[in-house]
């Protein structure tokens, strides 16, 4: 976690600086940046389609890439959460050191249908600095 984050914001998500930065998630640097992220199509690291990118914020060979309107219709939605540091199962209207992930990824069919492809959830742990 960065220095002056603070790991039990009440705010979950990115700061203005991470959402300001056109080229996709590349300065995303904790977890709950994505918190409430929506890309359609679903995008790269530097902010291309998925399948263009060379993974260092180029694009591929054009022989390397998938067509550009392959992933039109796909959406990913991550959704962030606290979390009861007793049952993980429980949402927490106040701030702990558990939070959920959810990350879907979806079709989004011509008549404004969503339909799920792949779902996953996690719980992650804050783990507090020892105190000297």
């Amino acid at each position: 976690m960065p220095t002056g984050d603070n790991p039990l914001g009440t705010t979950l998500g990115p700061i203005v600086a991470e959402v300001l930065n056109l080229g996709g998630t590349a300065l995303f640097d904790d977890a709950d940046d994505y918190a409430g992220y929506l890309a359609q199509p679903i995008k790269g690291t530097w902010g291309e389609n998925l399948g263009t990118g060379d993974d260092t914020g180029n694009l591929r060979l054009e022989n390397f890439r998938v067509r550009s309107d392959y992933f039109q219709n796909w959406r990913v939605r991550v959704d962030m959460y606290y979390v009861s540091g007793t049952d993980h199962l429980q949402t927490s209207a106040t701030p702990t050191n558990f939070r959920a992930i959810e990350v879907h990824v979806e079709q989004v069919r011509s008549n404004g249908a969503i339909f799920p492809l792949a779902s996953r959830k996690r719980v992650i742990a804050y783990v507090p600095p020892p105190t000297t």
